[in-house]
């Protein structure tokens, strides 16, 4: 089919050939020449293209991979794409995207056959639809036919995907989707929540819930906060069953409420029976103080000082975003990192940079570098650095590592091996030697492999490449020659401080042997061995590792996540070579930074203490207690951490390192401004109220403005700062600018996904951060069965032209047609110029032409006879030249003509020829 760009022009073709037809050519053939040259340049102008139908286009599969479909759902969906795949035509492409929480390829439009779902989904607890809609809709080119293929079970949470439904539809793509959900008739289900977000300090409130069940049965109802829990016998009946408690809000802080029904019948979805909330207990926050002190005594001294606190031995559970959220700060007394736990310290690293609380760290043997701290996530907040190269009073170390290099250490954690990141752990070893350090490493399975002999680290730039290079195979580790060749090499030095550092698996450690004799040899020749055990303490082998570190001198640690090998190698080193920790009595002074900190009386003069943990102070730290000796070392210093605030004492507070400083009447004034400083506090709201509700699964936060105002509290926007913690350890941080929604409203909405806990601060200009309520989420919107959304899906499909597809292979042949263009304007000038040149080239050579005008008979006799014909009219009257009546005008007589010569006339044959000859000449031109 023939489609023209500006079809209009044909109009012009009415007066071209009116004009053609009014002044024709002379022949039949030039007048056709010419006819055709003005058709085809018309055309031309009028920009025409041929439209020719293509059936090549893109078909999207989505499919959902969520925790909430059907337990076969996974292979249903692979089967169906194998089969959409198989029946593809040659010229079409195909694509298959996976979502739950995220949305990711599984299969590129343009790659080869798909072979399964191989991805890797963080949160299969959500079921975030707007991302993959989002991420087909960009890679389907605009001008290209496409269909999408929801494989669902019809829920989805997170942001609403009816807009990107709305841009499917505008671009002809129809979205087809094919059900796969699982049965719900019988599903007894927690339907809603209701309980406040903040409560004040002895206040009643009420908790109630909803539940959906399907018939009539017995059940209970469990209702846990902290350590107590209640439980409950009900009989629910059909539809929807209330329920309500009542409670009473006890010192500041967060209550955590979890809820579970259960019930007599069968449950197919038994996901959606829990429900959580998060009820603050406003007030003036506690803080939280983790310590192993017997005597309490920074307890004591900081209780006096009228702070309000909560005491707990450390422990990864105490650094729960729950229980974080409901402290101002916290602070750790000599505690070391093992006891925090990896996730534990990421968190409160998190919270700490949010400005939800602020942290205190005090020193002492299980603290700081020594303490596990070295490249942790804490190290990064804190004011001061454990960089130990420069330390001047040092002795010269060895250092054995000892490797594990089984077969068990190929196991895959996270993005490496255990192989790889104990290898990442040894190189760190080598980073905190200085270049007169000897340094060596040996990898042992069935038998050893020196990898790098002990020799100076200055001697050896190749030492890290040679620890990255090695691989884990063989069998189990073979203990007993493990300690005999680095103690071999360690015997060839002559370093006043020699130190084995034996890595191996709590569950594979074979073949001691003789161990006992061959560290006695160790010990008498002045090596420590200190062991490393990737596993727990109950392992097969974890007897046999604590023995070796015991009669080694050294240390043991366990651990099962391999990800902190890296910090517990550094510790090790710190501990056992470095000596960071100074043990001799030394005098501090009182620098003039402390003067402005709110304390009690004036932090002046000199104090004495017992030991410190040597550190280096940062750019941005402001040194408040300074040591007089030759390290001039930070003992007390402060400074921002994101909208966070941070404080060390590198002294010890409370033991056998705290001097005389513990009784010293500026030791409780130094800790009560430390902490006064630190903690995260409430600020005025005088000019604003902050209410904050959740909706659908979305937490919006309001700011309400006094309506009499003269002018804005601040000078720029809002911003809502929140840290999300999810259950499996893992945090995220966002930033969002709240929005005017009137003259007095700024608004900010953040959508909630999985058991994670928002925990948001809102930060105006000018103030410091406000630290909000945390809110979770009641349940998984994944598993509810009875969520209010806008538009159903089977509706937003419709709008696009979709609908459900049993048979999804039909997607083929209902693919749009493309219609593909092709320009006719091109050739068309090209046979215009030929035509050109077609007549040009008749005019000049003489080709052969048609008469356009037929001879008269007179004429025809006359040429025949070849006598003159008779004179007429010019050729221009038609009527005249073809009348035969009519005769020729005579000739005037001339008087004075003469008369021609006879000889000079030629004879009448003669004349007639030539009369002929000059009137066919005539007539060509």
């Amino acid at each position: 089919m023939i489609t023209f760009t500006y079809p209009a022009l044909w109009l012009l073709l009415i007066p071209l050939l009116v004009l053609q037809y009014a002044r024709p050519e002379r022949s039949r053939f030039r007048n056709l020449l010419r006819l055709l040259l003005t058709v085809v340049i018309l055309g031309s102008a009028t920009m025409p293209f041929l439209r020719l139908p293509d059936r090549t286009g893109v078909v999207m599969v989505l499919a959902d991979l969520s925790s909430s479909m059907p337990p076969d759902a996974r292979s249903g969906s692979e089967n169906i794409i194998h089969r959409l795949d198989s029946r593809r035509p040659a010229d079409s492409r195909f694509g298959v995207i996976g979502f739950s929480g995220d949305a990711m390829f599984e299969k590129l439009p343009e790659s080869p056959g798909f072979d399964g779902f191989k991805g890797f989904y963080a949160d299969p607890g959500s079921t975030n639809l707007y991302a993959a809609m989002q991420l087909a809709l960009r890679n389907i080119p605009g001008d290209t036919p496409a269909r999408m293929l929801l494989i669902t079970d019809g829920l989805w949470n997170g942001p609403d995907p009816e807009p990107l439904f709305a841009e499917a539809a505008a671009r002809r793509i129809a979205v087809d989707y094919r059900l796969m959900a699982r049965n719900t008739s019988a599903d007894l289900e927690i339907t809603g929540i209701d309980a406040p977000l903040r409560v004040a300090p002895g206040e009643l409130y009420t908790i109630s819930i909803e539940v959906n069940s399907p018939v009539r049965q017995s059940g209970s109802i469990s209702i846990s906060r902290g350590g107590s829990r209640e439980n409950r016998g009900v009989d629910f009946q059909p539809g929807i069953n209330r329920f309500t408690w009542r409670d009473r809000a006890g010192a500041p802080g967060v209550a955590d409420y979890g809820i579970v029904v259960s019930g007599s019948g069968a449950d197919e979805v038994p996901e959606n029976n829990r429900a959580r909330c998060l009820v603050e207990i406003a007030g003036r926050k506690p803080l939280l103080l983790l310590t192993s002190s017997p005597s309490r005594h920074l307890a004591e001294l900081l209780r006096r000082a009228g702070f309000p606190l909560v005491v707990r031995e450390p422990a990864p559970a105490e650094l729960l975003p729950e229980r974080l959220s409901g402290y101002s700060g916290v602070i750790l007394e000599n505690v070391p990192a093992s006891s925090l736990g990896l996730n534990g310290m990421k968190l409160l690293a998190e919270l700490v940079k949010s400005g939800s609380l602020g942290l205190l760290m005090t020193g002492g043997r299980s603290s700081f570098a020594v303490g596990g701290y070295y490249r942790s996530p804490l190290e990064e907040v804190l004011p001061v650095s454990f960089e130990q190269r420069q330390e001047i009073r040092r002795a010269k170390s060895a250092i054995m590592v000892a490797l594990d290099r089984s077969g068990s250490m190929a196991m895959e954690i996270g993005a490496g091996t255990k192989m790889a990141l104990a290898n990442l752990a040894t190189v760190e070893v080598l980073r905190m030697m200085a270049p007169d350090d000897e340094f060596g490493v040996v990898a042992v399975d069935s038998s050893t492999h020196l990898v790098q002999p002990l020799e100076p680290v200055s001697e050896n730039s190749d030492t890290a490449a040679k620890i990255v290079a090695i691989e884990a195979m063989g069998g189990g580790i073979f203990i007993y020659q493990a300690l005999y060749a680095a103690t071999a090499e360690l015997l060839k030095s002559d370093a006043p401080q020699r130190h084995l550092l034996l890595f191996a698996d709590a569950q594979d450690s074979e073949e001691p042997g003789d161990f006992r004799e061959l560290l006695q040899r160790a010990n008498d020749s002045g090596i420590t061995v200190s062991v490393v055990g990737l596993g727990t303490p109950e392992d097969c082998d974890a007897e046999l590792l604590r023995e070796i570190a015991k009669r080694g001198g050294g240390i043991c640690y366990f651990t099962e996540n391999a990800e902190e090998l890296p910090r517990i190698f550094v510790e090790d080193t710190f501990v056992m070579a470095r000596h960071t920790f100074i043990s001799d009595p030394v005098e501090a002074e009182f620098l003039p930074a402390a003067r402005p900190l709110p304390a009690r009386m004036p932090l002046t003069g000199v104090v004495e203490l017992g030991g410190y943990n040597l550190c280096y102070a940062r750019e941005n730290a402001e040194i408040l207690l300074r040591s007089r000796d030759e390290y001039s070392a930070p003992l007390a210093a402060i400074a921002p951490a994101g909208l966070g605030r941070v404080a060390v004492f590198t002294g010890e507070a409370d033991g056998k390192y705290t001097g005389a400083f513990g009784a010293d009447e500026r030791a409780g004034n130094l800790f009560g401004a430390l902490v006064r400083w630190i903690a995260a506090e409430d600020e005025n709201r005088d000019n604003w109220l902050v209410l904050q509700r959740l909706i659908n699964g979305v937490h919006r936060i309001e700011l309400l403005l006094d309506p009499e105002r003269t002018a804005d509290p601040f000078p720029a926007l809002p911003t809502v700062t929140t840290l999300i913690a999810f259950g499996n350890g893992t945090t995220e941080n966002r930033s969002d600018e709240m929005r005017w929604e009137g003259p007095d409203r700024l608004v900010g909405e953040i959508a909630m996904k999985g058991d994670a806990i928002y925990i948001a601060n809102l930060t105006i200009p000018g103030h410091r951060p406000l630290v909000l309520s945390p809110v979770a989420l009641p349940g998984s919107p994944e598993f509810s069965t009875t969520a209010e959304r806008d538009i159903p899906l089977t509706e937003l499909c419709a709008s696009t032209g979709g609908r459900e597809r049993l048979a999804p292979d039909e997607l083929w042949r209902e693919l749009p047609r493309r219609k593909q263009f092709f320009a006719l304007w091109p050739p068309g000038a090209a046979v215009a110029v030929l035509l050109l040149l077609a007549m040009v080239a008749e005019r000049r050579f003489g080709l052969p032409e048609l008469r356009f005008r037929r001879m008269t008979r007179s004429e025809k006799s006359e040429v025949e006879s070849n006598r003159e014909p008779r004179r007429h009219r010019s050729s221009g009257s038609k009527r005249t030249a073809g009348r035969r009546d009519v005769p020729p005008p005579e000739t005037p007589p001339v008087s004075d003509a003469k008369s021609p010569d006879p000889a000079s006339v030629p004879n009448g044959n003669d004349g007639d020829e030539l009369t002929s000859a000059l009137r066919r000449a005539r007539r060509r031109h």
